[in-house]
């Protein structure tokens, strides 16, 4: 399809357009009712069209199969008529004999009388055909020295000099049909047509054609199914003199000969290696040097400095097409629009809980038609209950809030255009981030630093900021400080989270109660990140992978044993 869409102009990047515009809104289907702005996309829109266009023919009230079978050469000569198969290259002369596959399968299906026709509609057509275009085996060029498999009846035609013949098991060979609902054993009999009795004198015939004597012929008769399920030898094994079944016999039903005890793959395995051969790739120096960071970055810098280059200086990053809900960045991006507009609304100082749950509601539900349309997945709608379940409980809490003298002064302060600074060693380092609110107390004049946090957990700002009194894991926080000096705040603030956990009566305002001596050595901390930034230390990788990293997980080789190159 897309050497097709090549053919018609359309130029590549449309699938990672997909991948995106699928991960954004998730649809049930793409069916031109675009979500998100009209501008975007133009590659993906331009694919459906073409694709549209291209299957437009099928659609239709149900009709008689015979009518949709001229369709499928139309739609096989659309799709392939430009192409010049190479028949010496593997690929292309899979899609070549699949093609013809399907026009067998089209003239096969032609042939029916019309009685027995179904009447369908186009997509139950195309599922029909190809059901029975299923079965055909697509061989590949034979190549000298390769063993090929083939199927029982394709033996005897096989001019191979060895051979081996495996599940040479009653049941299998020769095969039996008694239970047939339309035409049993003795109705097939009576009417000439293929039954027991053939398959047997076909199969036996086959036997004697692989036991020439020019041929090394093998045949393997399994005892027990993988469930230890006994098995019985196929019947042909028998056909010969009494003293040869005999023989036979106490072969197929003696007892195995027993074997000693042996740990799990004694011996059976030898590796080549003594570690993997794949070796981690080494960070390369910088062309530039790092002058500006986002306030979370050091959060994955104190995780992981290799994996922390990776992500923030590489800009490596995952596209998957798998979600079928959205995911925990996606859910929180969604709660901190909503509160981005209550920020800005009139009802930030209501202390009405009912008025604030009102705003965020027309909020959440002009937003959720915005990105996903009239009509999401179940699985979505669920996601969206438990989000407005949580708002619900924030509006109770911004209420109590605000009955405490609290106001929203700054809602969503973006610091990219504006960035302040950490001074390390008398040379700045930028700092950019986007603060999610600041409040002031009306009654007392203090300022509060806070950030919106939608985990399930609703950890406290000290769990997630420090491992230990001396152990930062996260700078975030105290970072905000040195942003909010570009407003002319320099006097002391609280630092913390609002918090919109799964439990809803937990939403609440968490404040850290760090001292001034803590938020000191929180800044040492970070100017310590800045000089190894600096000087690119970005190596070894940390031997234990940091929560939600699996992404970087295969060129880290998490869990490989004997991994090279990470020291």
């Amino acid at each position: 399809m897309d050497a097709w869409l090549q053919h018609r102009g359309v130029l590549s990047g449309w699938i990672e357009e997909l991948d995106d515009y699928y991960n954004r809104y998730l649809p049930r289907r793409i069916d031109g009712q675009w979500q998100g702005n009209h501008s975007t996309y133009p590659r993906l829109r331009q694919v459906y069209e073409h694709i549209h266009e291209l299957i437009r023919p099928w659609y239709g009230p149900p009709r008689p199969l015979g009518d949709w079978l001229p369709l499928f050469g139309d739609l096989v000569v659309q799709v392939f008529g430009h192409r010049n198969f190479d028949l010496d290259t593997e690929s292309e002369r899979h899609t070549w004999k699949a093609c013809r596959v399907i026009q067998t399968t089209v003239s096969r299906v032609a042939g029916l009388i019309s009685e027995v026709m179904p009447t369908v509609t186009g997509h139950e057509a195309l599922q029909l055909v190809l059901d029975q275009s299923r079965s055909e085996r697509l061989t590949p060029l034979a190549v000298e020295p390769a063993i090929e498999l083939v199927g029982w009846l394709e033996l005897p035609l096989d001019d191979a000099p060895a051979l081996i013949v495996t599940s040479f098991n009653e049941g299998l060979v020769p095969s039996s049909l008694n239970a047939d609902l339309f035409l049993p054993g003795g109705l097939r009999s009576a009417l000439g047509i293929d039954d027991n009795s053939r398959r047997y004198a076909r199969d036996a015939y086959a036997v004697a054609s692989l036991l020439a004597p020019w041929r090394n012929a093998t045949f393997i008769v399994g005892r027990r199914t993988t469930n230890e399920e006994p098995l019985a030898p196929s019947r042909l094994l028998f056909a010969a003199p009494p003293e040869v079944v005999a023989l036979r016999s106490r072969r197929f039903f003696a007892p195995l000969c027993v074997r000693a005890d042996e740990p799990p793959l004694a011996g059976g395995l030898a590796s080549s290696r003594t570690s993997s051969a794949f070796a981690i790739p080494r960070p390369t120096p910088l062309a530039n040097p790092i002058t500006k960071m986002s306030v979370t970055e050091f959060r994955s810098y104190l995780a992981c400095p290799y994996r922390y280059y990776l992500s923030r200086v590489l800009r490596l990053q995952r596209v998957a097409d798998d979600a079928t809900e959205l995911d925990g960045a996606t859910f929180g991006e969604l709660a901190h629009h909503v509160l981005e507009q209550f920020g800005h609304s009139d009802a930030r100082h209501a202390s009405d809980a009912s008025v604030i749950a009102e705003e965020l509601n027309r909020f959440l539900n002009q937003r959720l038609l915005d990105r996903f349309g009239k009509q999401p997945r179940a699985v979505l709608s669920v996601q969206f209950a438990q989000l407005r379940m949580r708002l619900q409980a924030f509006a109770q809490f911004q209420a109590d809030w605000v009955a405490q003298g609290w106001q929203i002064e700054h809602t969503e302060l973006s610091f990219s255009e504006r960035p302040g600074h950490l001074m390390v060693d008398g040379v700045p380092m930028y700092l950019t981030g986007r603060i999610d609110r600041i409040d002031v107390n009306t009654k007392t004049g203090e300022r509060a630093i806070l950030d919106y946090k939608t985990s399930d957990a609703g950890l406290h700002p000290e769990q997630s900021h420090r491992k230990t009194k001396s152990t930062w894991l996260d700078l975030q926080l105290p970072l905000y400080r040195h942003l909010v000096r570009e407003l002319g705040i320099d006097q002391p603030v609280r630092l913390g989270y609002v918090v919109l956990p799964k439990r809803v009566s937990d939403v609440n305002a968490l404040l850290a109660d760090w001292t001034a001596a803590d938020l000191a050595e929180a800044d040492r901390t970070a100017e310590r990140v800045v000089r190894d930034i600096r000087a690119e230390v970005f190596w070894p990788p940390a031997d234990a992978p940091p929560d939600f990293s699996e992404e970087f997980a295969a060129i880290c080789q998490d869990g490989v044993f004997g991994r090279k190159g990470a020291t």
